[in-house]
């Protein structure tokens, strides 16, 4: 997921609480990643599925919550989208 680079834009540029508490949930993903990184492939997967997965499926929930109200051309929007 290439998200992070479009919210780490828009955080210059808005003070939208989307932008802040979707870096601090990626910045969750990159913290499973490290702790995995010593683990089998097999449970790599399992932690993956367990953590990572409800992460990043809140991660896009809240992203389709807020999308409506956004302006197109606002750097927020293009990151959601």
């Amino acid at each position: 997921m290439h998200a992070r680079r479009g919210f780490d834009e828009a955080r210059y540029t808005t003070s939208h609480v989307i932008v802040e508490a979707t870096l601090a949930r990626i910045g969750l993903l990159y913290d499973l990643e490290d702790r995995v990184k010593a683990s089998s492939f097999e449970e790599r997967g399992a932690l993956r599925a367990a953590e990572s997965r409800p992460l990043g499926a809140r991660l896009f929930a809240r992203w389709q919550e807020v999308r409506p109200p956004l302006r197109p051309p606002a750097t927020v929007a293009v990151a959601v989208v």
